[in-house]
């Protein structure tokens, strides 16, 4: 997930009306894409293959509650058979996320396909409608300003769609009697959380890591609005000491220097700057790069946190702009490119003919990831420039809300969806849940909305020293530290423990070596 903000600093916001916001915008959304798929392709793990699977396609409801509605559309979903046992064992099934592309997000998985392969599980990985190609309505459409096109995009709904899809996968493997247990990173780790949490019958366990389980904005998370962007600061700090002060500098450089638009212009074309777009590109790839610090080493993500310190000192010996690498910029000597080749985001960012991207369900910031920001994943994230290194933003429930009403017509009510899930406070996780495993890198920002303690003895909450985003669930690699280790590890022996006792409770016969997960540990 990446933090989910229409616009970045109070500079860039203006009114409702005010056309720099809706530039901003577009240049978030026309080029976001791009920077998740290139940094994905930098920072995969040379160690990952993804597991073999066939794309199929269900026919889903658009509308699980209203009748009146019966409508369906075509939701993908991924299924792999080569490691199955047959009946009675497992099924391992992802709750699909915010991702573009969701054979990205299953290959991104790895240790999830290890399990797969020790537990003989068969493995289903399900689209989130409105994502990808699991839109309700041909093209666009889906995205329309009503209550029976866009207004059909919720959690709720989606976890409707993942009970469906299960059942059907069920019945079409001759398989009713096998556990099912449900795995999520992020977004969809709480989506796989609450597979489990309201629907027991279906999932029998769940792996959650880095979930924002408790992140809408109640009055305790307001507090800790500037909590998510200190963590992402510190893992700059660590990896490469003295970088969030050039960050800083940066900043300043872009947004208070009278000269910036000439300094940052492209000298092949000389078209001064749009320097609050350029703030945005680095704004959004050092947020991309802090949440994932793990592994630190070179060769690992954090090594790119690394490689991008480097070079703003390198710029500041040179007598460059610090941010001259981050955004692209090309400077005074540097051959123009010849016609017909691709230009840097900061040219990119500078066309006049820059234009939103055509597709509103491509990007991190696409229009589905942007309107659940509205409704159900409202979560409140700013900086004050002070215990972070980003240019002050203040997040008001207000202001998010007027953002919500001018780009979608709706108000956030986010605690509308857990109340709705009966899951508002700890202790209410408690009385009705059980099976379930949490678990937060300590160096990912998204710890910040998490469970901080196990609330009952089924419920269990693990904290990984050095840990990142989501790195507990990625593919085992050579430089794995010893606590991302441990913890795998740990994620094994529940799910094993899990899978045994519901095999035991649908009469599956348990052998003796894999009997052995249910003694407690």
């Amino acid at each position: 997930v990446a933090s989910a903000e229409f616009v970045p600093k109070p500079e860039l916001s203006g009114d409702a009306g005010d056309p720099e916001l809706a530039r901003a915008e577009a240049v978030q959304e026309e080029l976001s894409w791009q920077w998740e798929r290139d940094f994905r392709a930098q920072t995969s793990t040379p160690t990952l293959v993804p597991n073999p699977f066939e794309e199929l396609f269900f026919d889903q409801y658009i509308d699980h509650y209203n009748l009146q509605h019966s409508g369906t559309f075509k939701q993908r979903y991924l299924v792999s058979t080569t490691e199955w046992g047959g009946p009675g064992s497992p099924i391992f099934f992802h709750t699909g996320g915010e991702t573009t592309d969701v054979a990205l997000e299953w290959a991104s998985l790895g240790y999830v396909h290890t399990l797969a392969h020790k537990h003989k599980a068969l493995q289903v990985f399900v689209e989130h409608r409105f994502f990808g190609k699991s839109q309700p309505h041909p093209g666009n459409s889906s995205f329309e300003l009503q209550g029976d096109r866009i207004g059909t995009l919720s959690l709720e709904q989606a976890l409707s769609d993942y009970v469906a899809v299960a059942t059907f996968v069920r019945e079409q493997y001759n398989a009713s009697r096998s556990p099912v247990i449900s795995f999520g990173a992020s977004l969809s780790g709480l989506l796989a959380a609450y597979t489990r949490i309201k629907f027991p019958a279906v999932f029998d366990g769940a792996v959650s890591s880095s979930s924002p389980f408790f992140g809408h904005p109640g009055a305790e998370m307001v507090k800790r609005k500037f909590d998510w962007r200190e963590v992402l600061t510190n893992n700059f700090d660590t990896i490469s000491p003295g970088c969030p002060k050039l960050v800083q500098q940066g900043f300043r450089e872009l947004l208070l220097d009278p000269n910036a638009s000439h300094v940052f212009a492209d000298p092949c074309s000389q078209v001064p700057a749009d320097t609050n777009a350029l703030a945005q590109v680095a704004w959004m790839k050092l947020e991309m790069m802090g949440q994932f610090p793990y592994p630190a080493g070179a060769a690992g993500r954090g090594g790119e946190i690394h490689a991008q310190c480097a070079a703003m000192e390198a710029s500041v010996m040179g007598h460059n702009p610090v941010f001259s690498h981050l955004v692209g910029l090309r400077l005074p000597g540097q051959p123009c490119p010849a016609a017909g080749h691709s230009e840097p985001p900061a040219k990119q960012v500078n066309s006049s003919t820059s234009t939103r991207n055509p597709d509103p369900a491509k990007g991190f910031f696409g229009d589905a990831w942007l309107y659940l920001s509205c409704t159900d994943i409202v979560i409140p994230i700013g900086s004050n420039n002070k215990t972070d290194m980003f240019p002050a933003h203040d997040w008001s429930y207000k202001a998010w809300g007027q953002s919500c009403q001018h780009r979608f017509h709706v108000q956030p009510r986010p605690e509308r969806f857990f109340e709705k899930m009966g899951t508002l406070r700890s202790e209410d996780l408690a009385a009705t849940a059980s099976r379930l495993l949490f678990t937060y890198g300590d160096s990912d920002p998204w710890k910040v909305f998490g469970l901080k303690d196990s609330p009952a003895d089924d419920i269990e909450v693990l904290t990984i020293p050095g840990g990142g985003h989501c790195s507990d669930l990625e593919a085992p690699r050579l430089d794995d530290s010893e606590p991302v280790i441990e913890a795998r590890s740990r994620i094994d022996h529940k799910v094993g423990q899990w899978i045994q006792a519901a095999q035991l409770q649908r009469g599956v016969k348990v052998s003796a070596t894999a009997a052995k997960f249910l003694a407690p540990q």
